[in-house]
């Protein structure tokens, strides 16, 4: 992280800037990374990563989303119209989010076929995976395997969630 701040700073003050940093930004990336290297053994955001770079994004696009009030959600007979839009944006952010998700899986399925060390991660914890059959399935989907590691990948998104089901209930409350 520190690395990353310098290369910042440094690149800041060769183009003239005062090199100034947001240290709320970079708290954000150094939570989001150690979740990514519990998960997936590498950094989600790197500034030098484009796919990390899509990833915090489009995971920051979801998050905002999720936090927004939604007149749908107060009014349900506005639900089909999405006067918002939010739904829509959360439906094609997430299809990019689960594409991107199922790239690091398959980066992930192609080093374990060539040999390459297991690094015992979340993901490989999912990969080797072998239930009995009876009460749990013999092996988890790939859907279902997106699908964790992206709500294990996204605490911040959740606690939105939350904070709107509290206000949907204070509303009616209200009413």
């Amino acid at each position: 992280m520190i690395k990353y701040i310098e290369e910042d700073v440094a690149e800041a003050q060769a183009q003239g800037e005062s090199g100034e940093i947001k240290v709320a930004h970079y708290l954000f990336i150094m939570t989001f990374n150690l979740i990514g290297n519990l998960v997936l053994s590498r950094d989600l955001v790197s500034p030098r990563s484009i796919d990390g770079r899509e990833f915090y994004d489009a995971m920051n696009k979801l998050t905002k989303w999720a936090g927004t009030p939604n007149v749908a959600d107060f009014f349900p007979f506005f639900k089909w119209l999405d006067p918002q839009g939010i739904m829509r944006n959360m439906v094609q952010t997430m299809g990019q989010v689960m594409r991107i998700v199922e790239k690091f899986v398959k980066e992930r399925t192609e080093e374990r076929k060539s040999g390459r060390k297991k690094t015992k991660d979340f993901l490989d914890a999912l990969l080797e995976y072998k239930g009995d059959g009876k009460d749990e399935p013999d092996v988890i989907s790939d859907q279902n395997r997106r699908t964790i590691i992206l709500v294990s990948t996204m605490p911040k998104c959740r606690l939105h969630i939350s904070n709107q089901d509290f206000h949907q209930a204070s509303v009616k409350y209200i009413v």
